[in-house]
């Protein structure tokens, strides 16, 4: 998994001028040189070849990780591709070690909630006020 991931890692950080070219349009994008329907098949190929490597490998858990971090350094950062993919995995360990480390604190006696119910309540509500904002018209 781990070699998947940093190969689509890869790939993804190439690409990143043309992703930023597409967030501004397909006609831009094309009037610059992207060949806008080959970048995008190719950034569809690496998102669906990584993630489907980390969730085969950790469950839902990695699904919610993937969710929350891209969405929360593209608030911080702003939305250069450059930067929100490389913080997007700092973020994404980050969040599941958190979440990891509350599943085991939360109740007492050694007692461990699962994991994936902690990035569930913190992924859901994000995920819901993602796709509010996405239907509403309000989304970057």
């Amino acid at each position: 998994m781990t070699v998947v991931v940093v190969l689509c890692m890869a790939a993804a950080f190439s690409m990143n001028r043309s992703l930023d070219a597409l967030q501004l349009g397909d006609q831009h994008a094309h009037s610059i040189g992207v060949r806008v329907e080959r970048v995008r098949a190719t950034a569809i190929a690496v998102t669906t070849l990584s993630v489907s490597a980390v969730v085969s490998v950790s469950g839902l858990i990695g699904f919610v990780g993937l969710i929350v971090p891209p969405h929360i350094s593209r608030i911080l950062y702003g939305g250069t591709n450059s930067k929100v993919i490389p913080y997007s995995a700092v973020f994404g360990a980050m969040f599941l070690l958190v979440a990891e480390d509350v599943s085991k604190m939360v109740l007492p006696g050694g007692e461990v909630i699962p994991i994936g119910i902690v990035t569930g309540i913190v992924g859901v509500p994000f995920f819901l006020y993602l796709v509010r904002r996405v239907v509403h018209g309000t989304a970057r």
